[in-house]
C-alpha cells in the first residue's frame, strides 16, 4: 500500500487523487512543484495536528504525484484554478481555509484574489506569486533529469541542513519522479528558451495581491536557495493583514527543518479568533 495514494474524484475528465480526513472547518494543503512531489510527501508531517479539530483536504494538483496526466495539455493557472474550484465544488466546499506551499503558495494568492470569497484565511510558506527571477535552485528544480544522483544533489538545495537528505527520501522522490509525462508540466512551468538563471518569472501585479483582505501568515526559510525570503517580506508589506515569520538555519522545507514550529504557528493562526 502506497500511502501517498488516497481517494480518487473525476475533476473536468480527470482523475484527481486527494486525501479527505478529519471532521470541522476545512482546510485545504497546496504542495510544491519539486520533482516526485505529492500532496502526501509535502503534508503527511502536519495533517494529524491539524485533523484534531478540522476537515483536512489535500490534493495531487494536476501534472503532480499520483492525479492522472493527459499530453498536450496546456498547464496554466487558469486551469489550475478551475480545476480547484471544481474540486471544491465537489466535495461539497463552498469556503476553505488554505496552506500553499512554494507553487501551492502561488495558486493561493491566485485564489484569493479569483475567487475570494471562496478562501477564508491562509498561510503561505516559501510562496511564490509575485514576478521574479529565476533562480539557481528553481533553474535545477525545474530542469531535474530523472537520476538518483540529479535527485540528491536537487534536494541538497532544498535545505540548510544536509543530514535531512536521507537514502530513503531521496530513493522515493526518485522514483515518484519517473512517472509518465512527469516532466510536461515542468516545460509549460519553465520552457527551455527561459531556463537561465535571472530570467523575469510571471507572477500577480503588487496592486492585485495588496487589494488581499483576508488574514495571512507567511512563513519563510532564511536560508532558502529556491525562492528568496525578501520575496516573503514583500508579501508582508504588500498585504495589510499578513504576518510574517523567517526561520533561521532553515531552507525551502520549513514544514520539514523547522517542522515543530511550523505546525504550532500553522494551528496558532488557524485557532485565532
Amino acid at each position: 500500500m502506497n500511502p501517498a495514494i488516497g481517494k480518487i474524484i473525476s475533476i473536468n475528465g480527470i482523475d484527481t487523487n486527494y486525501h479527505d480526513e478529519g471532521e470541522g472547518a476545512p482546510v485545504i494543503l497546496l504542495h510544491g512543484s519539486a520533482p516526485g512531489v505529492s500532496a502526501w510527501s509535502n503534508w503527511h508531517s502536519i495533517m494529524p495536528f491539524l485533523t484534531k479539530k478540522r476537515r483536512v483536504i489535500a490534493m495531487d494538483i494536476p501534472g503532480f504525484g499520483f492525479t492522472e496526466r493527459t499530453p498536450d495539455r496546456e498547464y496554466t493557472m487558469s486551469f489550475w484554478m478551475e480545476h480547484l474550484t471544481r474540486f471544491m465544488d465537489m466535495l461539497e466546499v463552498e469556503k476553505a481555509s488554505f496552506v500553499g506551499n512554494s507553487f501551492g503558495g502561488a495558486m493561493t494568492l491566485a485564489l484569493a484574489t479569483r475567487e475570494a470569497e471562496r478562501v477564508d484565511r491562509f498561510v503561505l510558506m516559501g510562496s511564490g506569486g509575485l514576478p521574479g527571477f529565476v533562480s539557481e535552485g528553481l533553474l535545477a528544480s525545474w530542469s531535474y533529469q530523472p537520476t538518483e544522483a540529479n535527485m540528491r544533489e536537487l534536494f541538497l538545495r532544498f535545505v540548510y541542513d544536509p543530514e535531512i537528505v536521507t537514502d530513503d527520501l531521496v530513493t522515493q522522490r526518485y522514483q515518484a519522479s519517473l512517472a509518465e509525462l512527469a516532466e510536461e508540466v515542468f516545460l509549460q512551468l519553465l520552457p527551455l528558451d527561459r531556463r537561465i538563471v535571472g530570467t523575469p518569472t510571471p507572477g500577480l501585479p503588487e496592486e492585485i495581491i495588496s487589494a488581499i483582505k483576508h488574514r495571512v501568515l507567511i512563513l519563510h526559510g532564511r536560508e532558502d536557495r529556491i525562492i528568496p525570503a525578501k520575496n516573503s517580506v514583500r508579501l508582508n508589506e504588500l498585504i495589510e493583514s499578513s504576518d510574517l515569520r523567517i526561520f533561521g538555519k532553515c531552507g525551502h522545507w520549513v514544514q520539514i527543518e523547522q517542522e515543530q514550529k511550523f505546525q504550532q504557528a500553522v494551528v496558532e493562526f488557524l485557532d485565532a479568533k
